[in-house]
């Protein structure tokens, strides 16, 4: 903004000064792109805040707070601690948002929220859906063995990928299709995998 003044003393004219200056928010937000790690489906991410911080002076109280929730409810969530606090200069108070995946694969919304009149515009949520168990490798070549020999076991390991321990209640299928040249056992049935842990289907 630009302006200008002018002004006399004991008639010796003073010529024109010019005034500029910069307006600038209120209140500051960070970030306005969340990007969750991978998460599994029927898992929840760890909450990642958007921070709403007092630009101002002089402290501000956040007695309107309108907006913020997610557009897709079902796989993101946020709640906030804004509404109704009172931000000294510099303090800050938070929208924090989390990851909640209901199918597999790449999912995004969007929210925005504005805080005393003023918008912030459009806060962007992405994330992937993961399966809850993973499973590697998922080819297996054996060593050459002699006819009527049997080679060593190789392992293909089955790992909670989720946050929270998973029992396998119901394990099915494993085995080999061609049972007459191959076979397998495993340990996964009715054990409980704390997160990260694995069981194994051995060929």
């Amino acid at each position: 903004m630009t302006t200008t003044t002018s002004f006399s003393i004991n008639g010796q004219a003073s010529g024109t000064i010019t005034l500029n200056g910069i307006g600038t928010p209120i209140f500051g937000i960070t970030s306005t792109a969340i990007t969750f790690p991978d998460t599994a489906v029927g898992d929840t991410s760890a909450g990642i805040d958007v921070t709403v911080t007092n630009l101002a002076s002089t402290p501000q109280t956040l007695t309107s707070v309108a907006g913020g929730a997610p557009f897709d409810g079902v796989n993101f969530g946020g709640v906030q601690n804004c509404v109704g606090v009172t931000l000294a200069p510099g303090a800050s108070c938070a929208f924090t948002y989390s990851f909640h995946p209901t199918t597999l694969g790449p999912l995004t919304t969007t929210t925005s929220f504005s805080i005393n009149g003023q918008a912030f515009g459009t806060v962007s949520l992405s994330g992937t859906g993961i399966p809850i168990f993973g499973i590697a490798p998922t080819t297996i070549t054996f060593p050459t063995t002699a006819v009527g020999d049997t080679s060593a076991g190789i392992d293909v390991t089955v790992t909670n990928l989720a946050s929270t321990p998973q029992t396998l209640t119901s394990v099915a299928g494993g085995a080999p299709f061609d049972g007459v040249n191959f076979g397998g056992v495993q340990n996964c049935v009715g054990v409980t995998l704390a997160p990260g842990a694995s069981c194994a289907f051995t060929y």
